[in-house]
C-alpha cells in the first residue's frame, strides 16, 4: 500500500463535500480522481497533501514515500514559464552535472579516456532523458510544449 484514505469527511458549513471517502492505492497501481465541478476532487487532494484538515478520517502514506502535487491554480508571481521554473528549481542538479563534466574532461586529458564524440553522445543522452521527463510531466498536467515556451537553445 502506498496511500490509503479511510472514512474522510469534509464539510464547509452545512455543505458536505466528502462523506466517508475511502480508497487505497497499491504499488504500481494507477489511479484517477474524476468528478463534476464541486464534487470535492481538489478538496480531497488538499487533505491528502495536508494543506487543509479533514473533519474526520485518516490519510496514511507508506513509509519513505512522497507525493508530487501541482495545484490546479498555483500562485506563481515570477512571470517564468513552467519550463523556466523547473530549470530554476533544479539548478543544483545542473551545477552538479557541470562539475561532473569538468571532472570527466580532466580525467580524459590525463588518461586518454572518452573521445570527444563519446562525450557528446553521453551528454546528449542525459539531456534527452531530462527533457523527456519534463515533457511527460507537462503532458500529465495538460500543458503542451508550445504553451511552455521552451527556449530553442534548450533542445538536446
Amino acid at each position: 500500500m502506498i496511500l490509503a484514505c479511510q472514512n474522510i469527511n469534509k464539510a464547509f458549513g452545512t455543505n458536505v463535500i466528502l462523506k466517508d471517502a475511502s480508497f487505497h492505492i497499491e504499488e504500481k497501481e494507477k489511479a484517477a480522481i474524476v468528478g463534476i465541478n464541486g464534487a470535492g476532487k481538489s478538496t480531497l487532494l488538499k487533505i491528502i497533501m495536508k494543506q487543509i484538515p479533514a473533519d474526520s478520517g485518516e490519510v496514511i502514506l507508506a513509509k519513505d514515500r512522497t507525493i508530487g502535487y501541482l495545484a490546479q491554480h498555483e500562485a506563481v508571481s515570477s512571470g517564468n514559464t513552467i519550463y523556466e521554473e523547473l530549470l530554476e528549481v533544479k539548478q543544483d542538479i545542473f551545477e552538479l552535472e557541470r562539475h561532473i563534466r569538468t571532472l570527466e574532461l580532466q580525467m580524459k586529458s590525463q588518461s586518454g579516456g572518452l573521445s570527444f564524440p563519446q562525450q557528446i553522445q553521453i551528454r546528449s543522452v542525459d539531456h534527452q532523458y531530462f527533457f523527456d521527463h519534463i515533457n511527460r510531466l507537462l503532458f500529465l498536467h495538460k500543458f503542451s510544449a508550445a504553451k511552455t515556451a521552451f527556449p530553442a537553445s534548450a533542445s538536446p
